[in-house]
């Protein structure tokens, strides 16, 4: 096999001409050429670690021999002999991450594992493996890329039970562990085997198997720094019930949590996951209609418990009824996450003017506000509050009531805002003209006006005149002829005054 054939590449012709390249070097001293032969050696290493540091399984057992599909499996061409070996180890050793593909599920043939498992010369065959990502679960396979010196191990849809002791007796050293598998039988033994990942410091389970006893296990690794779930679609939001006895100081490194949990499960869980108040990012989301009450005592936890987080994302299936709103009056609590950069609030309702100027005030470091989804909506002239207090403020997502209410005074602009997205927002003809207006003094001239695609399309098309007009009322706000600006009711667009130009130069 030609050795440089698989990552030969489009490298123009004229390089690759060992004549031209002798003659460039007989016209060099001897000293310039040994320097030339260094340098293009190490090239050379350099270039060969980049394209086998990072390699799918097939290419890399390709490497033996040719391999052929029979049947919908890979397997060899040919029995192996030992110049297949020595080749395979050229390059064996430059291999840190190796991937096998999942969608389309790619097959190899257990003989292609047996052949390697009889003619491989060292146990660890790949003496350099970090990264593993989704390995045959078959347990006479899985062994021979539990390598102690893999760091990153990503599992999906099953993973034999026998294979589970090789987690803790060769694999100690991961740290950063992802394992989507139902919630059956083989669950229980990888939660009690991360136990002894002391290393381990970002996991990825199915929402399924965050149980109490995965929970407490967890509360004891020293390095842990993020818990995320992955929803499965059989799945519902874990619900953790029963006590356990917790360390002193448990989850001391966390600083990310992103699971699925219903909220009083959050609620109760949330003063042991923040115990340290080292949490940077939070994200809780639950697949029931939880009531209003449940879903202010959880704002106002985080509140209490979590001062430092950067980002904030809570969401629930759905509000159901207005039983189940967010009193727009109550205090929500999140006034006190002054580090706030991002805060996102699913299915929650719209806060009065006195709570949203009480609750923004404080987060003037906001990028990114999300509330929508709930049973009361953000009316339109709270985007003044907002600007007002959030100057750094990017992307602004709610659901806006467009009914016009008398604006005593002219709003403060947003000064860096790029996104506005108002969500499924219901407009009248009669209100256009309000909420153009509007927005052209709120917004800067490069925001972006987004909206539902959903919406019936009378009123997609009203959103549509809005988003084609505002820049042009922005630009005549800008040049200061606002006040010769008007409606035509029947072109539905802005008309120009006698005299006035519009949007001119």
């Amino acid at each position: 096999m030609d050795e440089h054939s698989m990552y030969a590449g489009k490298t123009p012709q004229a390089l690759s001409i060992p004549e031209l390249l002798r003659r460039v070097f007989e016209l060099s001293t001897d000293h310039s050429n040994r320097s030339n032969a260094l340098v293009c050696k190490g090239w050379c290493e350099e270039a060969l670690s980049v394209v086998w540091s990072d390699v799918h399984a097939r290419r890399l057992f390709g490497l033996l021999t040719p391999m052929r599909l029979e049947d919908f499996e890979w397997c060899f061409s040919r029995d192996l002999e030992e110049g297949d070996w020595d080749r395979f180890e050229r390059y064996s050793w430059r291999v840190r991450s190796l991937r096998f593909a999942t969608c389309p599920p790619l097959k190899f043939r257990q003989s292609v594992f047996n052949e390697i498992a009889l003619g491989r010369r060292r146990v660890d065959f790949l003496p350099n493996l970090v990264a593993v990502y989704a390995p045959p679960s078959n347990t006479s396979v899985f062994p021979l890329f539990a390598h102690a010196s893999v760091r990153i191990l990503e599992i999906h849809l099953e993973f034999g039970g026998r294979n589970v002791g090789l987690l803790s007796s060769r694999m100690r050293n991961i740290e950063r562990f992802t394992c989507v598998i139902p919630h059956d039988s083989s669950w229980s033994g990888i939660s009690s085997a991360l136990k002894h990942l002391r290393s381990l410091k970002e996991l990825t389970i199915s929402s399924g198997c965050l149980d109490l006893d995965t929970f407490h296990t967890l509360a004891w690794l020293p390095e842990l720094r993020s818990i995320k779930t992955s929803k499965m679609s059989s799945e519902t939001s874990a619900t953790i019930k029963g006590s356990k006895v917790f360390p002193p100081s448990p989850f001391p490194s966390l600083k990310e949590l992103d699971v699925h949990l219903d909220f009083p499960t959050a609620i109760e869980w949330l003063p042991i996951a923040g115990h340290s108040r080292s949490l940077r990012s939070l994200k809780i989301q639950s697949s029931s209609e939880e009531s209003g009450a449940d879903y202010l005592h959880l704002t106002n936890l985080v509140g209490t418990l979590c001062t430092g987080l950067e980002s904030l994302e809570l969401a629930r299936a759905g509000v159901g009824s207005s039983a189940n709103a967010v009193p727009p009056e109550k205090r929500c609590g999140v006034e006190t996450l002054t580090k706030l950069k991002s805060l996102r609030l699913g299915v929650f309702d719209a806060r009065s003017f006195l709570e949203l100027e009480r609750m923004l005030e404080p987060l003037a470091m906001l990028e990114t506000l999300s509330i929508t989804g709930g049973y009361h909506k953000t009316p339109l002239y709270h985007l003044a509050v907002i600007a007002r207090h959030c100057k750094k403020l990017n992307h602004l997502s709610l659901d806006i009531d467009t009914t016009p209410r008398p604006v005593k005074t002219s709003p403060d602009p947003f000064d860096a805002i790029q996104t506005l997205h108002v969500g499924s927002a219901p407009m009248l003809d009669w209100e256009l003209v309000h909420v153009g207006h509007f927005l052209s003094r709120v917004l800067p001239l490069r925001c972006t006006i987004t909206y539902a695609s959903s919406l019936p399309p009378e009123e997609l098309n009203r959103w549509a005149e809005v988003k084609k007009w505002v820049p042009v009322l922005i630009h005549s706000r800008l040049e200061g002829k606002g006040q010769s600006m008007a409606w035509d009711y029947e072109a539905g667009r802005p008309k120009r005054k006698k005299g006035a130009r519009v949007g001119g130069r």
